[in-house]
């Protein structure tokens, strides 16, 4: 008998958590309702609930569990059953979250299971106890070498600066453990936590190879306290010898010369090694376009003395690309687009492009030539000529014209450019042309020249291209127009554009946009003694459509030209103004497989000049929204509705198009 229970013992506690959980789920009673015994199986959880969680969201407790509640909404519901083995394993499984979070005395009070009369649902709920947490009181880093630790270590509280471990080189083996152990994920105070734990040991090994030690490795250990409610933590790292890059070697049958892949390279031959200048390279390579596959392989197996060669193994994607597209939107209605792509030009990467683009609001040819690595790899020029037929309702403009732009790559998430724009527009039909001029109060003159330097710097931290559930955006973009080269127009033109993106649980995300805009003519130019209009007309600021305040067609909030444009029918002109301010917020959830749902807020409005601004004018539009995934981004129908019901346009705006409105 004692033998058994020895066993018995032996294997809970040797076990994974998943198998402990069955020797402890009897010890768990119901609390309320029926005991799982008695349970239907495979009944539809109607709801599921973690009761006493406060230190955490439920949604983080419940993806380490087995049982999940239905979810969606009528005629969409992804349904979910309950199996009563797993549902005691998930009893268990919360303790070990906890555990693991630093809450060691938390236990599962109990369980609830409720069985709504007449139907085969059942209500879940686990009753938790978190209990007090644990803190790390104490985070030591130190450093081991074989022959002499102190060599590898920096006197910082002597102000000796750092130990060397001889006299070549000496300078190169400096380690300051208060630099090592900066901005760790884990600190002293913070509550104990597994997860941050590991992410500080991959931090601390990634600092030591990026140091030169290639094979550096760290090791960690705790301890608890659980009377105390505190954990000491120690990272111990071995950082072993000190590399150098060897010499560049390029493998693989491939066309573009191995001068112009040395050339992507981010490290010398002698410079000490640094993890992020492999991965660097690697990147660097893949934006070029013309590779399938690049890897980027420091030969850990064969150094050669204190060196580390590198191979790089390189397979070549399509050179030439041909691309046709075709669509439908709400607004530009029937599209198609063609594009035929050179990724080696000529060679040396240069990137040559012929494009078209057909849709009911703009036709579009274009050519642009792109030119990797000029002065240094991070930069890139690319000039471009286009021709374009717009049109909107209340004015047609050819234009045509070029641009040039020099790009650079400041790092992975953060890029700028710095631009020139010179071109000839040719405007027609233009509707209410006097109202126009009589709202704006100067003449259009036709047709005109448009010149303008342009800055712009995007930084992107999302997760996803098209869907995006973490992260944040921030797109600036500013044009300074002037008649210094040919030009007829004077402006400052500056948007901001951010967004953030946050996943408040599985599926879930909510999504917030801002954007302001101002555009301020300066100076003043005259054309046979008439004040001529300072800023086209194409560049005003204009908001309401798919992409803006969803409640209002495209273009139509903000000042409008015509007669009685404050009565709800009236056929008004919009004429855009010189100051934009639009936020949405957007909840995005799952529906049923690739069909999801969204319910937003549009606000915004226009001002026709920058002092006119007042908030109380801003304009307010929910609305709902459904969207289907596909490998080209969300297909997505929206409905706006407008709360003020005296403004001109309909009571509600339907929107149909591909991608996400921000």
């Amino acid at each position: 008998m004692r033998a058994w229970l020895v066993a018995l013992t032996a294997l809970a506690l040797l076990s994974p958590p998943w198998m402990r959980a069955v020797a402890q789920e009897v010890r768990v009673l119901p609390v309320g309702g029926i005991p799982i015994e008695e349970a239907p199986g495979q009944a539809k959880v109607a709801s599921f609930d973690i009761e006493g969680s406060d230190a955490f969201p439920q949604g983080q407790i419940k993806r380490r569990l087995f049982t999940e509640a239905s979810r969606g909404l009528p005629f969409f519901k992804k349904t979910k059953r309950l199996n009563k083995e797993e549902f005691l394993r998930d009893l268990r499984r919360v303790v070990v979250f906890y555990q693991q979070n630093g809450y060691f005395d938390a236990d599962v009070e109990g369980y609830r299971i409720t069985e709504k009369e007449g139907k085969d649902e059942v209500e879940l709920a686990i009753m938790v106890n978190e209990g007090e947490p644990s803190t790390v009181d104490t985070l030591l880093v130190e450093l081991v070498e074989e022959e002499s630790a102190d060599s590898l270590v920096s006197d910082v509280d002597s102000g000796e600066g750092a130990a060397a471990v001889g006299a070549e080189g000496a300078e190169d083996r400096r380690v300051d453990l208060e630099d090592l152990r900066a901005d760790l994920p884990m600190r002293e105070g913070d509550v104990f936590s597994e997860a941050r734990i590991d992410s500080a040991q991959e931090v601390l090994t990634a600092r030591l190879q990026n140091r030169g030690f290639a094979f550096g490795e760290v090791l960690k250990e705790y301890r608890i306290d659980k009377i105390g409610r505190s954990a000491t933590l120690v990272y111990t790292g071995y950082p072993g010898d000190l590399y150098r890059f060897g010499d560049v070697r390029v493998e693989g049958e491939t066309n573009v010369s191995p001068k112009l892949i040395r050339g992507q390279v981010q490290f010398d031959a002698g410079d000490l090694y640094e993890l992020d200048e492999v991965y660097d390279t690697q990147r660097k390579l893949y934006q070029l376009g013309l590779f399938r596959r690049v890897q980027v392989e420091p030969q850990y197996d064969a150094p050669l003395g204190d060196t580390l060669p590198v191979v790089i193994r390189v397979a070549p994607a399509q050179e030439h690309l041909v691309r046709l597209g075709a669509g439908y939107g709400s607004e530009e209605q029937v599209r198609a687009s063609a594009s035929w792509l050179d990724r080696n030009f000529l060679g040396g990467a240069r990137q040559a492009r012929v494009a078209g683009e057909f849709s009911r609001l703009r036709r579009l040819a274009s050519a642009s030539l792109t030119q990797p690595n000029v002065l240094i790899s991070d930069l890139s020029a690319t000039g471009t000529i286009f021709y374009s037929q717009d049109r909107e309702d209340t004015y047609r403009v050819r234009r045509a014209g070029g641009t040039g732009r020099i790009n650079h790559e400041v790092s992975g998430d953060l890029r700028t450019f710095y631009g020139f724009n010179v071109e000839r527009d040719q405007f027609s039909e233009i509707d209410s042309l006097d109202l126009v001029q009589a709202l704006l109060g100067q003449q259009f003159l036709n047709p005109s020249t448009l010149s303008f330097l342009e800055f712009g710097a995007l930084l992107d931290t999302t997760d996803d291209i098209f869907s995006p559930t973490e992260g944040n955006t921030v797109n600036l973009n500013y044009h300074f127009a002037n008649t210094f080269v040919t030009g007829d127009y004077r402006y400052h033109r500056a948007t901001l554009l951010a967004t953030h993106y946050q996943e408040i649980r599985r599926g879930w995300v909510l999504a917030f946009k801002v954007l302001p805009g101002v555009i301020r003519p300066y100076g003043s130019a005259e054309t046979a003694g008439d004040s001529i209009v300072s800023v086209p007309l194409f560049e005003r600021l204009f908001a309401g459509g798919s992409t803006s305040v969803r409640g209002y067609q495209r273009r139509r909030l903000g000042p409008l030209a015509g007669e009685n444009c404050d009565e709800k029918d009236a056929e008004c002109d919009p004429v855009g103004g010189e100051a934009l301010l639009e936020t949405s917020a957007e909840l995005r959830f799952p529906l049923f497989g690739k069909l999801r749902g969204v319910a937003f807020v549009d606000a915004g409005n226009v001002w026709t000049e920058l002092g006119d601004v007042t908030l109380s004018e801003i304009r307010y539009t929910p609305g709902v929204g459904v969207r289907y995934e596909t490998p080209i981004g969300p297909v997505r129908v929206d409905a706006g509705f407008k709360t003020r019901a005296e403004d001109p346009g309909p009571g509600v705006v339907f929107h149909f198009s591909v991608g996400n409105a921000f």
